[in-house]
């Protein structure tokens, strides 16, 4: 398998371009296309040979000649097959994994919301407050985008626990004594 030069990452061998970072990996265009070119090209030539006369023919031979003598980048058949330098959306895999390197933004975590955990804190020390500063965290996150939902969940829970287990103590006190 080969790798990319610039990023050291693996390549499949049709890529013409790293997709991770866009470097050149010097594969050719496909040979397929210019080998069907070419065949077409030659079916033309013995079609427009079979109608022609005798002096046709040697113009046929001459023009061969000079397309065999022309550089690699001459187009064949109106298929031009120099390399543009444009990255095409057929040479990027449909499986395109997340890029690295300079040119992917790596965001840092959203932060947790600091009433969520106060919150928890609150709920695990069976203050029925932990309920109020968890519904006002949710509030917070749900505008700000922090992190922390379960957290306030857990403390609303706690202290709504809390708060209930205060009220059975409280009323079993009050009828207790009365």
């Amino acid at each position: 398998m080969t790798v990319c030069a610039t990023c050291s990452r693996e390549l499949q061998p049709e890529w013409k371009y790293c997709i991770y970072c866009g470097t050149r990996t010097g594969v050719p265009l496909t040979a397929a296309i210019d080998i069907i070119q070419a065949d077409m090209l030659q079916a033309d030539m013995l079609n427009s040979d079979m109608q022609a006369g005798p002096q046709h023919r040697a113009n046929v031979g001459e023009a061969a000649s000079a397309t065999a003598d022309a550089p690699a980048h001459a187009p064949v058949g109106g298929y031009d097959n120099t390399d543009t330098g444009v990255l095409r959306i057929e040479d990027i895999p449909l499986d395109d994994p997340t890029p690295s390197g300079p040119a992917a933004a790596v965001e840092e975590p959203a932060k947790f919301n600091v009433l969520a955990i106060a919150a928890l804190v609150l709920g695990c020390l069976a203050n029925p407050l932990a309920a109020l500063f968890g519904h006002i965290a949710l509030s917070q996150i749900g505008r700000s985008g922090a992190r922390g939902t379960a957290i306030a969940w857990a403390a609303i829970v706690l202290g709504y626990l809390s708060l209930a287990a205060i009220l059975v103590l409280g009323i079993s006190y009050l009828v207790l004594n009365a």
